[in-house]
């Protein structure tokens, strides 16, 4: 998105949420399950509206004559209704999937899946349809207390042996608290070699970090792959560049060579050269 801001549209599906975490008392507070599926209901509905109005928005604004004002936001919904963009749909639990899956079925949209931490359990689903899911993070607990301790670290492989394309997402990526926006970008190499430890292979982890993601967002024209025409960014390691001990040695984008010196570095060259002092030495005593 960083190369094609407008690449899809966002979607937050409203799922039905009875336990929240407040922030303020750092306490979870419960909600009747019927009163949060109402709520649920009620914002799926409202969602349903937009979706509504944006197909006569796209029809108001294609008649002779029209008059209609520009919306952008219906601008970009009728987009994905027309079948031009994506949209990429958050959505963690095996029950708010297949939601967003059957509401993109009704209004004929692309969906990409983001979060998916249940996606395992709708894998034949997501790979007849060929959604492809951008994970959360893969270095997290197990969402309901009798799962396998492994789930989220399995759920790459689990996904990619059923034929379902994936990439991994910047920090937090489907839900989780906190960790989350570009600062936790250096994160993604070690969510996609956690799941190399349970069943995905070196080779589709660095595929879902490269060119299964541009060819999700339809930017592998340009990304994902080192070929002639397209964007030159190269990063030179030495070593695997999903382990966490490897340094990255050059940075190149756009075919030029970035400095890679920073404020630690700098700060750690510093005072790793000034004058050690042994111990039992002399000291002067202040007055």
């Amino acid at each position: 998105m960083a190369i094609d801001p407008s690449v899809a549209v966002v979607i937050n599906w409203p799922g039905i949420v009875t336990r929240r975490f407040d922030s303020t008392t750092f306490t979870f507070k419960e909600t009747p399950y019927e009163d949060a599926k109402e709520e649920a209901t009620k914002r799926q509905n409202e969602l349903r509206e937009w979706v509504a109005a944006a197909r006569h928005y796209a029809q108001a604004k294609g008649a002779d004559g029209s008059r209609a004002g520009a919306d952008q936001k219906l601008a970009a919904l009728a987009a994905c209704l027309e079948g031009r963009k994506p949209v990429i749909i958050q959505a963690d639990s095996k029950r708010d999937i297949e939601a967003a899956i059957a509401f993109a079925g009704e209004n004929g949209l692309t969906m990409i899946l983001a979060g998916g931490a249940e996606a395992w359990k709708v894998k034949e689903t997501l790979a007849e349809k060929k959604i492809p899911v951008i994970l959360s993070r893969t270095q997290s607990l197990p969402r309901q207390e009798d799962d396998p301790y492994d789930r989220p670290y399995s759920n790459p492989a689990t996904l990619c042996e059923a034929g379902v394309r994936i990439a991994f997402a910047s920090g937090a990526g489907g839900g989780g608290g906190g960790g989350s926006g570009a600062h936790s970008s250096r994160t993604i190499p070690y969510e996609a070699a956690m799941g190399t430890g349970f069943g995905l292979s070196q080779e589709d982890a660095m595929k879902a970090l490269t060119v299964w993601p541009a060819e999700i967002f339809g930017v592998a024209d340009r990304l994902g792959t080192l070929a002639a025409g397209k964007i030159a960014n190269v990063i030179v390691t030495d070593g695997s560049p999903l382990e966490i001990t490897t340094s990255v040695r050059h940075v190149i984008i756009a075919g030029r060579e970035i400095s890679t010196n920073n404020k630690h570095e700098s700060l750690y060259q510093k005072y790793s050269s000034r004058p050690h002092r042994h111990p039992g030495s002399a000291t002067a005593s202040r007055p």
